[in-house]
């Protein structure tokens, strides 16, 4: 039964045992959100390994085994883990598939900023801007979203906000 399976399945995800816990998942797709927080467990010991096509496929199924609503700040963190990962081998665009709010956009920006290549990061800020900055009514003008200092400056010197 999709139950038994699910216990199964956080057992050997808790016990690290993840290619078990894979088998259980091609021979009960039917488990459901039951498994979500053991789901994003197994995802983020993937990543840890570094078996980053296993752990994109699971996690672009997610949909399927993560209830979203409540597990948000989980899936959240989750993809935090994708975008650091992609981001340590300078990949950004593979980071940027994961960016889900600011501060996944926050850790790429940061990463652009530091290589020095302002194009690329004035570009980039102006692509998700929605992202990095919200307008004040208070104010009466766009301001910074992300408390960075780093991110700031930038946003500063390079006329951003």
């Amino acid at each position: 039964s999709p139950e038994a399976y699910a216990l199964r399945f956080s057992e050997a995800v808790e016990a690290g045992k993840y290619d078990k816990a894979l088998t259980y998942l091609e021979k009960q797709p039917e488990m459901g959100t039951m498994i979500s927080d053991q789901y994003l467990n197994l995802i983020e010991a993937l990543v840890g390994e570094g078996r980053m096509i296993e752990a994109e496929n699971l996690y672009n199924n997610a949909s399927h085994f993560v209830s979203s609503r409540d597990n948000a700040t989980h899936l959240a963190a989750t993809s935090l883990l994708f975008i650091q990962h992609y981001v340590d081998q300078q990949y950004y665009d593979m980071a940027d598939k994961f960016v889900v709010d600011e501060a996944g956009a926050a850790i790429i920006l940061k990463a652009l900023i530091a290589n020095g290549d302002s194009v690329v990061a004035t570009r980039y800020f102006r692509k998700n801007q929605s992202k990095f900055l919200t307008y004040s009514a208070t104010a009466k003008k766009r301001v910074l979203k992300v408390d960075d200092e780093v991110i700031t400056n930038f946003a500063f010197e390079n006329n951003l906000i």
